[in-house]
């Protein structure tokens, strides 16, 4: 899943002084608060899921907030909140647990790209 984000965000690496790109939180956060947008070029996987009543209601609000701005899924609103959970989660991640769970995450998107069943809508 390939995101080009379209926000003037940028960073300045105070080590090294060069720009550092947004990270997907800082994009999604630009999203919400109407000053950035981004797109989506990519396979995609459909998957039954059961929401939470309580995080349903947030994913909707979300949606409701980007709404006034760009047009947004439902779809791509979750598929960002996971992007950047999983981004925050092997950031904490020891090396030999990230190079586990990179060995299975290749397994799983490699088994999906192969087996026929694709889509990039």
């Amino acid at each position: 899943m390939n995101k080009k984000p379209n926000i003037s965000i940028k960073h300045i690496n105070l080590i090294s002084g060069g720009k550092m790109e947004p990270t997907n939180l800082q994009i999604f956060v630009a999203e919400v608060k109407g000053t950035g947008e981004s797109e989506y070029m990519g396979i995609y996987k459909q998957v039954p899921l059961r929401l939470r009543a309580g995080v349903f209601a947030e994913v909707e609000a979300f949606q409701e907030m980007m709404a006034k701005t760009q047009k947004v899924s439902r779809n791509k609103i979750i598929n960002d909140l996971l992007q950047i959970a999983i981004d925050q989660v092997k950031d904490l991640m020891d090396d030999k647990s990230l190079e586990e769970f990179n060995m299975f995450a290749s397994h799983h998107y490699n088994d999906f790209t192969g087996s026929g069943d694709l889509s990039d809508d």
